[in-house]
């Protein structure tokens, strides 16, 4: 009788044990249905020396309590129920920190790590933020330049927008150097009121012509001795005179007379003197002014005037006579009135007046008879052209020597006379000129030498552009060609580059597509890893729709719990 009341007390404890709502039970309801007795017992959170742990723990005989099936989870004997720490959640990997939208759980370092590289995550605002002073930008957490600055990943500094100026981190402003000022296409020297910035010398460059910058005063000045007419710089004029700007000089009012700047006024030239009217010649007494013929006219007829001495005496040979100048005759001559001069008696020889005898003509000689041609051994006579002719052809006769050479600069080769060319050309007798050697070699007369020329050099077989070390010269599209494929020619700075925007592989140029993506078969930039979209403006590669990187595949993919809609473009939960 005891052990069956016992027994009935034991079923109607387990039936009310079942019977009270359990907030866990939605995991093992179903299936408890169909389990036996002791698979009941146990999900139910009860053992069979009768201790309840709930559904989400069991009882561990090792510590003599209930234990959490979750590894890292916390049991609550009160409400017989098992959760993670304050603070933490249940996630992938276990129990985890609530990191916010902009950290996720790193299961290496058991904490919440910033999506975006280089931010730090603050665990009480559950947020990520660059370090002080510093905000997120295209390269990733970079110092906050203020307006007139950008950050430069290649220094990792500010640098400034406008080309020149200096960066002034305290202030995150930028501005030219000292004494300088921003011009409106770089920073130049404050040049004051007179003068403005030349970019062409990179220096203050005065407004007039001719007037030159003193820095110190910041002031346009002319030249010592001259002085600013209006339109230039001109010389300090003195007296009656003026500046001529079409002359560029001084021009004195009274015509005739010239400006004298040591004297600092205007005067008659040297030998004139101003008779009223103009400037005339200092005559003397032998002569008179003759202002038709605008000079000194000597006073006895034939005589000539000798501006220097300021006389007159007849022409020189000649003598006055009384009446006019008549020819002073000497040696075996005699004065022909009809001929009007000095007349020798031995036929054939001249008179010569300045030596003042008689011989024969140049190039003859008188032979106690008559006048012969003496034209000397390498010469003979040709009275064709009435004139000594050197027997060597080419060669020209020297009457002084009577002898025959060839002309300065040329050569006899025993069989003509040739220009003495140099080492590296050759005589050529049709065109009577030096011929370079080399083909497309040019000929310096002045150095006597050959070279290509300019900007050209000699490849062993002609001329060409100096290609640089780039590129080769292609002799049969005669131009420059580069060495490494795909390259474009530079004629400017004789050098090979890729076209704008690509850049060289080793194997040929192709578009610069940035360190997360490689220029691909169907011409343009692919992303490295596997539902990465490529964007052009960063040259980076993101995850396409709403896919997260997942890193230990090396691709992205859906979140736990989500399939890709391949129509909508999107992570889609899973009905699943």
């Amino acid at each position: 009788m005891f052990f069956k009341h016992l027994s009935v007390n034991i079923l109607l404890a387990l039936t009310s044990v079942t019977a009270i709502p359990n907030p866990h039970s939605d995991e093992f309801g179903v299936e408890a249905r169909d389990d036996d007795a002791s698979h009941l017992a146990a999900r139910g959170g009860y053992d069979y020396g009768g201790h309840d742990c709930g559904s989400y723990a069991s009882w561990d005989s090792g510590s003599k309590g209930c234990k959490c099936k979750k590894e890292g989870q916390i049991y609550d004997s009160g409400k017989k129920s098992c959760d993670c720490p304050y603070g933490q959640t249940w996630g992938d990997y276990g129990c985890q920190s609530d990191c916010g939208s902009y950290a996720s759980w790193d299961k290496d370092s058991k904490g919440c790590k910033c999506k975006k590289d280089g931010q730090s995550y603050d665990k009480d605002k559950k947020t990520c933020d660059c370090p002080y002073g510093q905000t997120w930008g295209d390269y990733g957490c970079q110092n906050d330049c203020g307006s007139y600055a950008s950050w430069d990943k290649d220094s990792k500094g500010c640098k400034c927008k406008k080309d020149g100026q200096v960066y002034d981190s305290g202030k995150k402003s930028c501005d030219c150097p000292y004494g300088q000022e921003w011009s409106g296409y770089g920073c130049k020297d404050q040049c004051g009121s007179y003068a403005s910035w030349d970019k062409d010398s990179k220096g203050c460059k005065c407004k007039n012509e001719g007037q030159s910058y003193d820095k110190d005063k910041k002031t346009c000045e002319c030249p010592d001795g001259k002085e600013w007419n209006g339109y230039s710089c001109s010389d300090k004029c003195y007296g009656e005179s003026s500046w001529n700007n079409e002359k560029k000089s001084c021009w004195c009012k009274k015509e005739g007379q010239v400006y004298d700047s040591g004297k600092k006024g205007c005067y008659c030239p040297y030998g004139k003197e101003w008779s009223g009217y103009g400037c005339t010649d200092t005559c003397g007494e032998y002569a008179s002014w003759n202002k038709d013929k605008k000079s000194c006219w000597c006073k006895k007829e034939g005589q000539v005037y000798d501006k220097d001495k300021k006389t007159c005496d007849c022409p020189y040979g000649q003598e006055w006579t009384g009446y006019g100048c008549g020819q002073k005759c000497y040696g075996e001559s005699s004065w022909n009135s009809n001929k009007k001069a000095c007349w020798c008696k031995n036929e054939g020889q001249v008179y010569d007046g300045d030596k003042k005898e008689c011989h024969c003509p140049k190039g003859e000689t008188w032979d106690g008879k008559q006048c012969g041609h003496n034209c000397g051994y390498d010469a003979y006579w040709d009275s064709k052209s009435y004139g000594c002719k050197c027997k060597k052809r080419d060669q020209v006769y020297h009457h002084e020597t009577q002898t025959c050479s060839c002309n300065d600069g040329y050569k006899w080769t025993g069989y003509g006379c040739e220009k003495e060319c140099g080492r590296d050309s050759y005589w050529d007798g049709k065109s009577k000129a030096c011929h370079c050697k080399k083909r497309d070699q040019v000929y310096d007369s002045g150095k006597k030498s050959c070279g290509c020329p300019y900007g050209q050099k000699w490849t062993g077989y002609g001329c060409h552009e100096d290609c640089g070390r780039d590129a080769h010269w292609d002799n049969h599209h005669k131009a420059c060609v580069c060495e490494k494929k795909d390259q474009l020619y530079d004629h400017g700075k004789h050098s090979c580059s890729c076209p704008y925007g690509q850049k060289w592989t080793g194997y040929g140029c192709q578009q610069d597509c940035g360190k997360d993506s490689y220029w691909g078969k169907h011409k343009s930039c692919e992303c490295k890893y596997k539902n990465m979209e490529y964007h052009g403006d960063s040259k980076q590669c993101k995850c396409k729709g709403n896919m997260v990187w997942k890193g230990e595949a090396n691709e992205c993919c859906c979140p736990k719990g989500h399939e890709w809609d391949s129509y909508k473009k999107t992570c889609k939960r899973s009905r699943y």
